[in-house]
């Protein structure tokens, strides 16, 4: 499928539901309430105030002017939502969901927390409600019920939430189908600039989705904003659009760039790539550096890294020539299908090339490759 429900929009590493970055944008916006951390905690213990117990709550959560301790900051959190304070509810209906601060990790116990923030207006708390439905995590999975708390929270601003629902009014999920009313939704938060709704819009201009008319160029544009957000399988693409002058002028210059960050968060197909351009284009040719990206994709089981990485022990490419591990990386790929290398190890076999001779062996890896596509 082409597009897909974000259900990891708002993760950060560690995480699942962005409570660090949600702490940290409401902290900067409201320290202003009441300045100072001792004014912060005067207020919070002498006065009670609910405002200022979340604040506390964030201040511990995220180490600012005191030592960074969960456990506090949930005991804050928990005092100001019984209160009734919207920010402490979402906040520990985060916590909850992600297990923090000693709090066991439970979206049914997460569920009234997100609910009363919800109630009260937040539209990050019907965002992640949503998702919880989307995903079946309260009990079953409900997507009308995803639908409509999507509406809600795109109403209040939540992008992730115009996201998502573009995505089910697109695909007619948990509402009716409306390509068009979909693709305006996806189209505006990409505008907003959230980085997989401009993703999305790329990948229906690479495709045709949501009846939008082919446009390499203009799914280049929307593939670029989003690499340079960072989003990794967006930096991958815009590599293959330069590597192959999709909706750009092909420069393979580019490409190694974009691979290469890519590359760098783990996305294995990137370290795939980098290393097939440095390894056999002369303009950017370099043998050794080409050959450590091979094996990084090759060590993460990638199946068409295993072939290359085959092919440079067995040629000496980027590396010293070594049959035992041409052998061993050709056996490695053949074994996920990958017909070239049933037809090196065949030749190897049959010359005797890292392994014994096995006349048998080489007829069967002939006959192997014969039968895959």
């Amino acid at each position: 499928a082409m597009l897909r429900i974000l259900v990891r929009g708002m993760q950060r590493r560690g995480m699942s539901y962005g409570s660090s970055s949600w702490l940290s944008n409401r902290l900067s916006k409201k320290l202003s309430q009441f300045g100072a951390f001792d004014q912060i905690k005067k207020a919070a213990i002498e006065k009670e105030d609910d405002k200022a117990m979340v604040l506390l709550g964030m201040c511990y959560a995220m180490g600012r002017d005191v030592d960074k301790c969960d456990v506090t900051a949930a005991e804050w959190f928990r005092k100001s939502a019984q209160k009734g304070n919207a920010e402490s509810q979402l906040a520990m209906g985060l916590w909850v969901l992600e297990g923090r601060g000693n709090l066991q990790a439970d979206p049914l116990q997460a569920k009234p927390y997100l609910e009363s923030a919800s109630a009260a207006g937040l539209g990050d708390a019907s965002a992640v409600l949503g998702i919880l439905w989307l995903e079946g995590k309260l009990g079953r999975k409900d997507e009308a019920a995803a639908a409509e708390l999507f509406r809600k929270a795109s109403d209040k601003g939540n992008w992730l939430a115009t996201y998502n629902l573009g995505v089910l009014i697109a695909e007619g999920r948990g509402t009716s189908t409306n390509p068009s009313k979909g693709y305006e939704l996806i189209r505006k938060a990409a505008v907003a600039g959230l980085a997989d709704a401009q993703y999305a819009l790329a990948a229906a201009y690479n495709f045709g989705g949501m009846k939008l008319k082919r446009d390499a160029k203009k799914a280049h544009e929307w593939m670029l904003k989003a690499a340079k957000q960072g989003k990794a399988s967006a930096q991958y693409n815009v590599g293959v659009q330069y590597s192959n002058g999709e909706g750009v002028v092909k420069n393979v210059s580019e490409a190694i760039i974009w691979y290469k960050k890519a590359a760098e968060q783990g996305m294995v197909e990137g370290m795939c790539n980098l290393g097939t351009l440095l390894l056999s284009v002369e303009e950017v040719k370099n043998p050794a550096e080409g050959f450590k990206w091979t094996l990084k994709a090759a060590l993460k089981g990638y199946e068409l890294a295993k072939f290359n990485a085959g092919y440079c022990y067995h040629t000496g490419l980027g590396t010293e020539k070594n049959t035992e591990e041409a052998m061993r990386w050709y056996k490695e790929a053949a074994e996920k299908g990958h017909k070239l290398a049933m037809q090196q190890l065949a030749v190897m076999y049959r010359k005797g090339e890292g392994v014994a001779a096995d006349e048998e062996a080489a007829k069967e890896w002939e006959r192997k490759a014969g039968k895959n596509p």
